[in-house]
């Protein structure tokens, strides 16, 4: 499996105006013209069995691609089990108010109320939740050991049982979306 994991973006002015992550996305013109027909013929040759994209970037170009033939084998999509602090005890930094990770963080206080009963760190609850979605491969990212000691613990604990799934989703703050 080969990936493109780039931004794909719908054109140039969409670019421009993020200039310090220009570098990092790829043009759907560019995709189409060049980038798809490179991966097409790479399979081929055998060279590769398939190929995929990262679906990140502009949604809608993404779920554009997704739309035309030939389509990814594969689609590496980003889940951020503990939504970059959001669904965890306490944010390991400090940011403003209407920054979105902390609009985040408020919105999912029932969320950890629901950790707290049943004797679970947000986190804990977070990384489980990912480990229980229908997906084949799911990467939980962490930044230092005690990350890392919960996602194993998650690991070793299991996916979470659907009844337990659903009181989690009625946690979250819908009207605040």
């Amino acid at each position: 499996m080969f990936f493109l994991h780039s931004n794909v973006v719908p054109d140039a002015d969409y670019r421009a105006r993020r200039p310090d992550a220009a570098s990092r996305m790829t043009l759907y013109g560019t995709f189409v013209d060049q980038v798809r027909p490179l991966f097409e013929r790479l399979v081929a040759e055998g060279l590769i069995g398939a190929w995929g994209l990262t679906g990140i970037g502009h949604p809608d170009t993404i779920i554009k691609l997704l739309g035309e033939r030939p389509a990814p084998s594969a689609v590496q999509c980003s889940i951020r089990a503990v939504q970059a602090g959001a669904l965890t005890t306490v944010m390991d930094r400090p940011l403003p108010d209407d920054h979105p990770e902390t609009r985040d963080y408020v919105r999912a206080a029932g969320f950890r109320r629901l950790a707290g009963e049943l004797g679970a760190t947000p986190a804990l609850m977070a990384h489980r939740y990912a480990l229980s979605l229908d997906v084949d491969t799911l990467v939980l990212g962490v930044k230092n050991r005690q990350e890392l000691a919960e996602c194993v613990a998650a690991a070793e604990a299991g996916p979470l049982p659907p009844e337990l799934l659903a009181r989690i989703d009625q946690t979250v703050d819908r009207k605040a979306c």
